[in-house]
Parts: structure tokens; sequence; C-alpha cells
């Protein structure tokens, strides 16, 4: 247990832990803390935890642990209430994303606290241990490795691209190549922006609705890498409660198309990226 968890054990109402190794797959965890509840005896967990690979492949394991006895060792205390308590987890390897390993993670347990105390509380108790579940999966976050290795990808691909393109394709450029200059021969209205390398301008031509906006800055970066960024944060923005799924699909190695699975809303003109990494 790392020096933060052992000040916590204590600061949240703990008066004993200890895991003692009775083998390379099997301890003993004795616990014990109060449950800040006026007049309610201090809980004593004292279980057995044993872990196994499942198959000889060694792509399942599970970890379990069950109640035990008191003995010489752990003799009982009338101050403490005995929790009875079984669980299992079991851990499934994935398929790794970009060479970072997955694994999927379930959990199912049965608490009995002892004593009089209410459905209500040892319920919320009970709620407390299933959130080590998501504890776990901030622990283990590796969204920057997997980003990079994205990243690296598409910059590779990026360098190293070949593919013809078709009309449609060709055509996606035309039109706005063509308005490049505009931003030169006419009156144009500056924008203030955050930084001061960064150049911004908004022209309206005679009739239209809509104007044309049009900046530049200087990034220190390749334009491969830049590239490479924007795609990234293409796959991310503009995700929606209501959307099942968004992703870009690269057709021939080139052009990038946003998709929706079904039953998802395709929302348009959206500027916020607010879905985390795998």
């Amino acid at each position: 247990m790392s020096r933060r968890e052992q000040q916590r054990h204590y600061e949240e109402n703990g008066l004993e832990r200890s895991l003692v190794p009775v083998n390379a797959h099997s301890s003993i965890f004795h616990l014990v803390r109060g449950l800040d509840i006026p007049g309610a005896r201090p809980r004593e967990w004292l279980v057995r935890y044993v872990w196994k690979w499942k198959d000889e492949k060694k792509e399942e394991m599970a970890l379990g642990y069950e109640t035990l006895g008191s003995s010489e060792e752990y003799p009982a205390n009338p101050r403490w209430a005995k929790v009875t308590c079984y669980c299992l987890w079991a851990f499934k390897r994935l398929k790794k994303v970009w060479r970072v390993d997955q694994t999927l993670v379930t959990v199912t347990m049965r608490v009995d606290l002892g004593g009089h105390i209410s459905h209500i509380v040892e319920r919320g108790l009970g709620v407390q241990e299933l959130i080590g579940v998501s504890m776990m999966r901030q622990q283990f976050d590796k969204s920057l490795e997997v980003d990079g290795e994205v990243r690296a990808e598409n910059m590779k691909m990026i360098a190293e691209h070949d593919a013809a393109y078709d009309d449609y394709e060709k055509a996606c450029f035309s039109e706005g190549e063509q308005h490049f200059p505009r931003f030169e021969a006419m009156k144009a209205k500056s924008l203030k922006m955050a930084s001061p390398l960064t150049r911004a301008k908004l022209a309206f031509k005679s009739g239209d609705r809509q104007g044309w906006g049009w900046a530049t800055t200087s990034v220190r970066a390749s334009p491969e890498e830049v590239l490479a960024w924007m795609l990234d944060v293409m796959k991310r923005c503009g995700q929606y409660a209501d959307e099942v799924e968004k992703n870009v699909q690269l057709f021939n190695g080139g052009s990038g198309e946003a998709s929706e699975a079904k039953l998802a809303v395709c929302k348009t003109g959206a500027t916020r990226s607010s879905i985390p990494s795998v």
C-alpha cells in the first residue's frame, strides 16, 4: 500500500490495516475502520485473497476473496463488528490499442456489514466499494500514450502519401484557394487574437449574406505534425451525449470523412472537444 493510501486510511476513521502474504498467489487482508455513524461499532474485514490464471494462454485472470474466521493470529475483538463478504474480480486481456495494453475488468461482490445498520447506509457503503473500478480506470489512463502512437502513425502516413486524388477530392480545394487572394485585394476587418503572432481578418463581398474568415500564424512543428494533430482533433470534436460514435475514416490513405454510428445525430458547427481518449 502506498504512503498516500495509508495516510488516507487513517484520515477516514481507519484503525487497523495489513496485508500478510501466505504464498505467491494468496494473502490475508485485515482492515478495521469506523463507519462515522454515532453509536456504531467499528467494522472488521478479515479476508483471504487468492488469484490465478484461468487459461493456459494467460488471457484471463481472476482474483477472489472471502471472509476468514477468527484465529490465534487474528482473535475476535468484542469492540469490533465482523464483516462478511465475498468478492470476485475478473480480468480479460483485450486487443491492444496502438501498442498499448487493454484489460476488461469486471467485479461482483456481496457485503454484510453486520450489526444493526440501515440497509440504505449499507447499500451506500457497498457502492463505495464498486467505485474502485472507476478509480482503476483513472489510475491506468494512458490517453497520452495512445494519442502519441496515433499521431506518429498519421505523421508517417502523411509524409509517405502518394495516392491519386479523384475529381471530388480535387474540387475540395478549388473554392477555398480562389478566396485567398480576396483578402489581399479587398477591405477586410482585422480581429484581435490572443497571440500577437496570429493575424485574422473578416471580409464580406457585396450581396453575400456570409463573410469569409482568414487567419495565419507560425507553428513550431512540421506540416505533417500539424495535419496529424488536426485529424486527431476532428476525431474528437463535437461529441454529444446522443451520439453513439464518431470517427474519422481514411479513404485511400488521404481524405477523412466524419461518420456517425446508427442512432447517432450528426450535428454541424460544433466547436468543442469533450470526449477523452481511450
